[in-house]
């Protein structure tokens, strides 16, 4: 099923979401971006961002006369926190975000 995943967080544009899927995801359950950092975090390499869904709508297509879900994602943390944790994980400082 065609989706269109947005967050009103900035993120690298590397950060790549599901445009095609099996099932549409409920609120709350998390999404993995496919792009994987090669940053070490407690000794493992290969960190993905995860963020959790926080709404579900359907959008109608007129110019292919259909619906398609749109799914917006965001953490559970605070805007400043998120940036703290994800900016050294990917090699910035949160500065750049915030």
């Amino acid at each position: 099923m065609r989706t269109h995943f947005h967050t009103n967080l900035d993120l690298p544009y590397c950060e790549k979401w599901p445009i095609d899927l099996p099932a549409i995801p409920r609120v709350g359950d998390k999404v993995q971006s496919s792009h994987a950092w090669p940053t070490m975090i407690d000794g493992f390499g290969g960190f993905r961002l995860e963020l959790k869904v926080v709404a579900v709508r359907w959008v109608y297509r007129k110019n292919k006369e259909d619906w398609m879900a749109e799914i917006e994602l965001h953490t559970d943390k605070s805007v400043n926190d998120f940036y703290k944790w994800y900016a050294p994980l990917i090699g910035q400082r949160a500065s750049a975000f915030i």
